[in-house]
């Protein structure tokens, strides 16, 4: 979103880094817009579980390009399988019904299984499935 990124631009620059940061205003939804390319690492914190299954493995599939040779795209979620208890998956199919009933229609929190496997299809290999903190988990991948 432009606010967000002209947020993003002036903690850079406070920071004294604005130099080490591109950053590029994108439709994720517009299928035939690549994403830049040639990137060490492509972070997606929380970002998939706001789409479908169809445009998140599109999101995958362009993030794959958007790598460098030995680069890495990284996926940070909250899957409702992987919640240390009850509580925890009734709070995160709750936010399922939001992005359904308000936000978007289409979206919803992921189970493990369900992004596992749009890994692979999307020409992905996973590098590493890594629990961090009680409620999220890192994937880690890289080109297949």
């Amino acid at each position: 979103h432009p606010g967000q990124l002209a947020r993003l631009r002036e903690n850079v620059e406070a920071a004294g880094v604005a130099s080490r940061l591109e950053s590029v205003a994108i439709d994720l939804l517009d299928r035939t817009r690549a994403f830049p390319a040639g990137f060490d690492a492509v972070w997606m914190s929380q970002l998939l579980d706001c789409f479908g299954e169809a445009d998140a493995l599109s999101i995958l599939e362009r993030g794959k390009a958007a790598l460098a040779p030995g680069g890495t795209l990284s996926v940070l979620e909250s899957f409702w399988d992987r919640q240390p208890n009850e509580v925890g998956r009734l709070c995160v199919h709750g936010l399922s019904l939001y992005f359904t009933c308000m936000a978007n229609g289409t979206s919803r929190m992921f189970h493990s299984g369900d992004l596992l496997e749009l890994i692979p299809r999307a020409g992905l290999r996973l590098v590493e499935d890594r629990a961090i903190g009680q409620t999220h988990t890192l994937l880690t991948c890289a080109a297949a």
